[in-house]
């Protein structure tokens, strides 16, 4: 997968979706990093260290001695926005997430709760209403195939309206394909595309359908792959 190291104390999106899947747009976006470079020393005592990342003075990152946990503040109300852990350095001092992450709205509920293994996302995620009622839940896994290890949808997924009904309730598996990933040679500044097995998400058994009021609406059945 193609990944370029910007500079200091930077998170990139991972890509961890594969080719053909039938996901979501909201299970593709809403999966929380912080996108900025950390341009100047805010503060620093024994426990880390605050600073303003470039392009949003709104904000302030800390980030604990050790390197061990990350957090990002409202600068102005102080309101804790992303709370996570960290793990293993890179060169260029690259951060890569890994462990519990979570992201809260301005009133300081709870907007989304997963976790990182080395920058891919990985295990339960769950997305909430501004409200606090359960928006999404699904699981992504680890597959590993005979050229490398990616991740996927797995197992269980629901979306819920925001007065707490279900929305969607349904099942994927995993399918291993063929497909395209974009390598960059350091050596030579170039970019290559090499085919490797890949895990793809697909629809499995029954998925139902509701309507806001909890009338079911309709139910699709992928017990049987279509052609």
């Amino acid at each position: 997968m193609k990944r370029k190291l910007l500079g200091l104390l930077i998170f990139t999106s991972a890509t961890i979706f594969a080719f053909g899947q039938d996901i979501p747009e909201v299970a593709k976006a809403e999966i929380p990093y912080y996108n900025n470079y950390i341009s100047s020393t805010y503060k620093k005592d024994s426990t880390g260290y605050w600073a303003v990342p470039t392009g949003d003075t709104t904000k302030i990152v800390f980030m604990g001695k050790g390197r061990s946990d990350y957090k990002v503040y409202n600068r102005y109300t102080k309101q804790l926005v992303i709370d996570g852990e960290l793990g293993e350095t890179q060169p260029v001092d690259y951060i890569r997430r890994s462990g519990k992450w979570l992201e809260y709205y301005d009133n300081g509920n709870l907007k989304t709760e997963g976790y990182f293994l080395w920058e891919s996302p990985f295990g339960n995620w769950k997305f909430y209403y501004e409200n606090g009622k359960l928006k999404e839940s699904y699981i992504i896994g680890r597959i590993e195939t005979d050229s490398s290890s990616n991740y996927c949808m797995i197992g269980p997924f629901q979306q819920f309206y925001e007065n707490g009904q279900i929305k969607v309730d349904g099942f994927f598996k995993a399918k291993v394909d063929s497909g395209y990933v974009d390598v960059d040679d350091v050596d030579t500044g170039t970019t290559f595309s090499v085919m490797i097995k890949l895990p793809v998400s697909q629809k499995y058994a029954f998925w139902h359908y509701y309507k806001e009021n909890g009338e079911l609406e309709k139910t699709e059945d992928y017990f049987f792959e279509k052609k």
